[in-house]
């Protein structure tokens, strides 16, 4: 099943261009946010040690959970060089230390990792294969969300490598979803979970400002050989709750404040603040009220399980009801003066402005709307058919058709 969900994100990833009205910066920028915001719940709920409120530990519990998360701020605020690139291990260590000082490191995990072997190979024996046709709809809706998911963090990666980000760069997303189906599906083979792109780890990103893909093949060498050390992962067990929580609060963070700028990198307009608002409140809604909607029915709760899930469901179906109307077009007609050319900008801005169009939407409608005007009338190449003049044109989307002496050009700018 975890081999079929990675096969559904491979799938899907030739249809993201023919899906782009579906990713605004506004969805882009809410499955960012709603990813972190997820994450971040979680994160809060170990640091303030919700579970342990009724114990004589939870003092030192807040104790150290908001030692760890001080150092990852001050080490990422006040740091310089390698002190600010690992900032989050930092934390971990100092986090580590106050817990086994305190006796937050029970005996037993202790004694599982002073167990551990230094070396050993991987046993395959427990390799087992099994597809049930009753699952299909949950790991059909999984594939979807990592998908989205996927989409999510990599837009973030731009926005994070590009301080002149205006919108989302297909081709990078599309290989990232097939990446990340490809190793899921390797995942499945192997018999562990499903892997998907990690949030957390841009958050890191974001926060020590180390974004050169050289590291991520250096960190997958040494997975690979800590793959054979047991005791490495078991190192992994002993950190407490406090400790994790204030990691996933502090790269959480970072998320949040992504998907925001994604979301404002353009006008937020009415039918914006509908997708964006009401969808949050219902992805809040799943955290707040769970026993409301744990009365769902079986395939009801397959979209609304987790805060992401009825969030990013909500925000796509909100989307495509508020593009009814959204669509505007101009007509202008030609008639061999120079009049309608010269003051094709002003009349285009107005129309933008009255419309909220994006500024680097509207710059490009009006660069690109003027090109072909001009190229017609100084070069007389509608003689010659529609296909010679398109060179340098560069509308999101482009038609054009010639009947006898009339010509049709539609130019399509999405914002």
């Amino acid at each position: 099943m975890t081999i079929f969900a990675g096969a559904v994100e491979i799938a899907l990833a030739p249809l993201l261009r023919r899906l782009r009205t579906l990713f605004p910066p506004a969805i882009s920028g809410f499955i960012v946010a709603i990813v972190g915001i997820q994450l971040g719940v979680i994160g809060v709920g170990d640091l303030l040690g919700i579970e342990h409120i009724e114990r004589p530990t939870f003092r030192d519990h807040l104790v150290v959970g908001f030692l760890t998360l001080a150092t990852m701020c001050a080490f990422s605020v006040w740091g310089r060089g390698v002190v600010r690139l690992i900032c989050s291990m930092l934390g971990i260590l100092v986090g580590m230390v106050g817990s086994l000082v305190l006796g937050l490191v029970t005996a037993d995990r202790m004694s599982s990792f002073l167990a551990a072997p230094i070396f050993a190979l991987p046993e395959p024996d427990y390799l087992a294969y099994d597809f049930r046709l009753s699952l299909i709809p949950a790991f059909l809706m999984a594939g979807t969300a990592a998908m989205l998911r996927t989409v999510g963090v990599i837009t973030t990666c731009q926005k994070i490598n590009d301080s002149d980000w205006k919108r989302p760069e297909l081709g990078s997303i599309q290989r990232g979803i097939l990446a990340d189906g490809i190793g899921c599906m390797v995942g499945g083979l192997l018999g562990v979970m499903g892997m998907n792109t990690a949030p957390s780890l841009v958050g890191v990103s974001k926060a020590t400002g180390a974004t050169s893909r050289y590291i991520a093949f250096s960190c997958a060498a040494i997975l690979v050989v800590f793959a054979f050390i047991p005791k490495y992962a078991a190192l992994f067990l002993l950190l407490p709750q406090p400790v994790i929580g204030a990691a996933m609060v502090f790269t959480s963070s970072f998320i949040i404040a992504g998907g925001i700028q994604i979301i404002t990198s353009r006008n937020v307009d009415s039918r914006t603040t509908y997708v964006v608002g009401v969808s949050l409140l219902l992805g809040l809604a799943r955290e707040v009220f769970p026993d409301y909607f744990k009365r769902a029915t079986p395939v009801v709760d397959l979209f609304t399980g987790s805060m992401m899930s009825i969030g990013v469901l909500s925000a796509f179906l909100l989307n495509l009801i508020f593009r009814v109307g959204a669509t505007r077009s101009v007509v202008l007609e030609f008639e061999k003066s120079d009049e309608s050319v010269d003051n094709l900008e002003k009349l285009l801005r107005g129309r933008g402005r009255a419309w909220s169009v994006a500024p680097d939407v509207m710059d490009r409608a009006v660069s690109t709307t003027q090109q072909v005007f001009r190229h017609l009338a100084d070069a007389g190449l509608m003689a010659y058919g529609l296909a010679d003049f398109l060179t340098g044109v560069y509308p999101d989307r482009m038609e054009a058709r010639s009947e006898g002496q009339n010509a049709e050009i539609r130019l399509i700018f999405g914002g």
